[in-house]
Parts: C-alpha cells; sequence; structure tokens
C-alpha cells in the first residue's frame, strides 16, 4: 500500500513538472509572433539579392572563409552560388526545374548550416516545448523553456529585443545563436550579422547584405550549358523509417553519446544505397557509422505519387564509445 502511494505521489510530481502556465505561453508565443512579423517582408513580390560573407571554424580551431551570393525574383525564381575553401556549386530554380552546377547535393557541414541561417526564420514552439519563465533583462525579454522528449529534457531560451520585438539571441539544442545589426528591407528587419556556435566548438560568423532589385539582367536565371537539369516533385514525402537500429550502447543510460551524421540516398525499393559524411565528433567511428546506416529499411520517398530515391541526412549515435 505504501508503495503504491508512494508510485502515486511520483506520477503527480511528474504530471506536475511537466504542467506549463497558460497565460505564460500565450505571452511567449505573442512575442515568437510580433517577431516573426518584425521579419517579414510586406508588399512585394520583390527582387532580392543577398551578398553574404562567412567563416566556418571545425573544433579544431581551422577557418575557412566563404561567401554565398543568392537572387530571389520576383516570379518566385532563384539562383544561389556558394564558394568554401576548394568547395563551389550553384543552382538555378525556375518554376518547376532546377539546374545545378557542382556537387551541388554533397555540400559541407559548414554550408549545410549556412543554409540554416539564411534566409533568417523565426520558429514557433512545438507541443514539447514547455514555456518556463520569460526574464526580464532591460532591453530585452528572454523566454526560458523545456524540451521534453520521453525521458529526455534540455533547457533553452529565445530572447528578443523590447524596442522592436526581433530575436536577439537563441539557445537551443545545445547550439548559440546571435543576430545583431538589423536592416530594414521591404518593410521587413532581418539580421545582417549571425553568430552560430556548436557546443563541440564549431563556430559560423555571417555578415550578410541584401539588396531590393528594380530590374534584373535577362539572363539571370538562365541555365547554364553545363548544368544538369532536374524536375521538381510537385508532391512529394521524404523516406520514413522502418528501422534504424542504433550501434550497441556502452556505459549506460548517463554516458556521452558521440554523433557522426550522414547524408544518405534512399532508393524507391527503401534501400540506403550510398552514404556521405556530413560531420563527425569521433571521426574513427565513420567507417562503423557507414556499415551501420547501410543496414537501415525506409518507406521510400514518394514524388508525385511514384516512389522515387531521395538523399536525407541521418545521425548515427555512439553511446560510451
Amino acid at each position: 500500500m505504501k508503495l503504491r502511494l508512494v508510485l502515486v505521489a511520483l506520477l503527480y510530481l511528474a504530471r506536475m513538472s511537466l504542467a506549463e502556465d497558460v497565460q505564460l505561453r500565450a505571452t511567449a508565443v505573442a512575442m515568437m509572433s510580433r517577431a516573426k512579423l518584425a521579419s517579414t517582408v510586406k508588399g512585394g513580390p520583390y527582387n532580392i539579392e543577398t551578398d553574404a560573407t562567412f567563416q566556418a571554424t571545425g573544433a579544431d580551431g581551422v577557418a575557412t572563409s566563404g561567401s554565398l551570393k543568392r537572387l530571389r525574383g520576383s516570379k518566385g525564381y532563384l539562383r544561389q552560388d556558394v564558394v568554401w575553401g576548394d568547395y563551389r556549386a550553384s543552382m538555378v530554380g525556375v518554376n518547376m526545374q532546377i539546374a545545378t552546377i557542382g556537387a551541388w547535393d554533397a555540400q559541407p557541414y559548414a554550408v549545410l548550416k549556412l543554409f540554416d541561417l539564411i534566409p533568417f526564420i523565426v520558429g514557433e514552439f512545438e507541443t514539447k516545448d514547455v514555456v518556463r519563465e520569460i526574464r526580464e533583462g532591460g532591453s530585452s525579454k528572454c523566454i526560458v523553456f523545456e524540451t521534453i522528449e520521453g525521458e529526455s529534457r534540455e533547457t533553452g531560451d529565445l530572447c528578443f529585443s523590447n524596442a522592436t520585438g526581433t530575436m536577439i539571441s537563441a539557445h537551443v539544442a545545445g547550439a548559440t545563436y546571435e543576430y545583431s545589426s538589423y536592416h530594414e528591407i521591404g518593410g521587413a528587419l532581418l539580421p545582417t550579422r549571425i553568430d552560430y556556435r556548436e557546443h563541440n566548438g564549431f563556430r559560423l560568423s555571417v555578415e550578410i547584405t541584401m539588396t531590393k532589385l528594380d530590374t534584373l539582367s535577362e539572363d539571370a536565371f538562365s541555365f547554364p550549358a553545363e548544368a544538369k537539369v532536374n524536375t521538381m516533385c510537385r508532391r512529394f514525402s521524404e523516406p520514413t523509417p522502418l528501422s534504424e537500429p542504433p550501434p550497441a550502447a556502452v556505459g549506460g543510460d548517463g554516458a556521452a553519446v558521440a554523433l557522426v551524421s550522414l547524408q544518405i540516398e534512399v532508393n524507391a525499393e527503401g534501400m540506403v544505397t550510398s552514404a556521405r559524411i556530413i560531420r563527425s565528433d569521433r571521426p574513427e567511428l565513420n567507417g562503423e557509422a557507414v556499415t551501420t546506416v547501410r543496414g537501415w529499411r525506409y518507406q521510400p520517398g514518394i514524388c508525385d505519387g511514384k516512389p522515387s530515391p531521395m538523399r536525407i541526412n541521418v545521425s548515427v549515435p555512439f553511446q560510451g564509445r
């Protein structure tokens, strides 16, 4: 009987810890909505050119510089040219066709993270995000929240300018984002500098210039003769996991986890046909990570109603290794 009472009490405390103040969440959602509105282009559509220079520093301390030029036309056409060290690639998107030059589908980790940061987008809270507190900080307010998935809990925070409502920093999933030097374009306030850091030492600093163009050259979105041209799916869904067994864990639930991130290609039968390392906490585990993902199985991706080969990014966790 006593044991049952203890279990009931523990269950009650667990539910209390998951509880969320409704008004607090409403205030946090309103802050996010204000930031989203502040950073949304009004009117248009416009021709907007983005020029970015960036420097990525790996966990080993080696820094490599790069540049991105992006042109988005008023008709929705898009051109992107990126350089990072020896890597060079371009893409042009017109209607439902995409032309690419270079290894556009095999981007280095630094370039993948760059495209996560540009264009700048204010996110939203998910049901797994529980708002705990809103802190006053003079010229800013910060939302403190917990992301709860099963037994896993991770604390994060988002900070906003009181004056403009724009987001100035975020700590999410072990990474830090800082947004500064906001500039107005098309009625939107957008950051012209972004600094991103991961707990393992990887850093990415980006300087951004955006310009609204009245006219474009006739060949702004022309497909280069040497480009590879593909037709986009009008309706698609990515491959979904059927079986993704991780390597055997060592050291129990509290053991540190090393991640190896890969880009894999899943064919129309749901088999992994290729794997490329994107980023690794432990390079000596890369070979085992490739072997692991080649044994994974998926419901294939769907393009316009048909199973089709698709590339997706995955991570292999090595616990206690």
